[in-house]
């Protein structure tokens, strides 16, 4: 290869990364322009809001024209993507979660339209089931909104950091969830089966095997933790402890007034406390990093100034 051939191949090498540097300076722009914002949070908006119609039985027109809806927004999705990797580059396209995250729903939403494609391309029915399911990761990518949406960036971030401060409380929910169990299984197990008239029927009478047991008991380890969790929330919980005091005497009010008090009065309202206490914390914060940015803003202005 002779020397005009080299400086040609390699002027032609920098003319190709030139154009293609420039084409990702321009469609970066275009990504990140908020008006392109605006225009792709609206569909994510229109999108969960097709998601929202599918319903069944529906009309078979209605049925083709949100397959074709949610044809075009999935093509529009895609494009978002492509322009994305073209304009940031893969590197800085990886480094927000966010567009990590849109790959992986953009990418499922292929998947499925390939296993399932609209009828108006493909002479089959659309499938349905565990296949049209992948359609409802969709819905997740409103969570994309909260990017763009301080406020809501904000308080997604606090219920994130409230969650991981309540982990030793979950601990404690469980073990308390767990003691009461076992001890109600202990107690009551295999006593709250009642006749055709409401009466209990004791392990003793050959009617004990065709008694009525009420859904909510301990006859198990999991149907009383069960029990216990609705006790707990408050979910009528007082014809729970009727049905136990009818096949066990009126002493058994005294495992559910306890569970009550210590359960809903004293974890559940301990729980809004630590809840309140985080948010609380985060407020603090944000009020010191906004006195912080005033006194970085007031001495720039003193030294501009001077």
């Amino acid at each position: 290869m002779s020397e005009a051939e080299k400086k040609e191949k390699d002027l032609k090498a920098k003319t190709e990364d030139a154009e293609h540097k420039a084409r990702g300076l321009w469609l970066n722009a275009i990504v990140s322009h908020k008006l392109f914002t605006g225009f792709i949070m609206t569909v994510i908006l229109v999108n969960t809001a097709v998601l929202s119609l599918d319903h069944y039985p529906m009309p078979s027109t209605m049925d083709s024209n949100l397959e074709l809806a949610n044809f075009v927004l999935s093509c529009i999705f895609v494009v978002e993507m492509i322009m994305k990797l073209f304009g940031l580059g893969v590197r800085l396209y990886a480094r927000d979660k966010f567009n990590l995250f849109d790959a992986f729903i953009v990418t499922t939403g292929l998947l499925e339209t390939i296993a399932s494609p609209p009828s108006f391309m493909s002479k089959n029915p659309p499938k349905k089931g565990a296949v049209s399911a992948l359609r409802s990761f969709r819905l997740f990518r409103v969570f994309k909104l909260a990017r763009d949406w301080k406020s809501l960036r904000e308080l997604l971030e606090m219920i994130a950091r409230a969650v991981a401060s309540i982990t030793n409380f979950a601990v404690l929910l469980f073990l308390f969830i767990y003691i009461y169990a076992l001890i109600g299984v202990q107690f009551f197990g295999n006593t709250m089966r009642f006749d055709g008239e409401g009466y209990p029927t004791p392990f003793t009478l050959e009617g004990f095997w065709y008694g009525t047991v009420p859904r909510n008991n301990f006859d198990t380890l999991l149907w009383a933790v069960v029990t216990v969790f609705q006790v707990i929330t408050g979910e009528n919980w007082n014809e729970i402890m009727y049905d136990t005091i009818r096949g066990n005497g009126k002493y058994a009010c005294i495992y559910f007034i306890t569970l009550v008090i210590l359960g809903n009065f004293v974890l559940m309202n301990l729980f809004l406390a630590l809840l309140l206490d985080n948010f609380g914390a985060d407020d603090e914060e944000q009020i010191k990093e906004k006195q912080e940015e005033t006194k970085k803003l007031a001495a720039k202005i003193v030294v501009r100034e001077g």
